[in-house]
């Protein structure tokens, strides 16, 4: 199982992505530190967040 720690610059800039959602490919969990949610202020990139739990 392969698995992948997302800090926020990577988040904010992959989210733009059209294909964004091929991430989850070739890492079954992405983990998300909480000071990282905490810096995320977009909807758009908090939805997609959400939508990929």
């Amino acid at each position: 199982m392969a698995s992948a720690i997302a800090d926020t610059s990577f988040l904010i800039d992959w989210i733009r992505y059209s294909k964004s959602r091929l991430i989850f490919r070739p890492f079954e969990v992405i983990y998300i530190p909480e000071s990282v949610l905490t810096e995320i202020r977009s909807e758009r990139s908090l939805t997609w967040i959400a939508e990929g739990l």
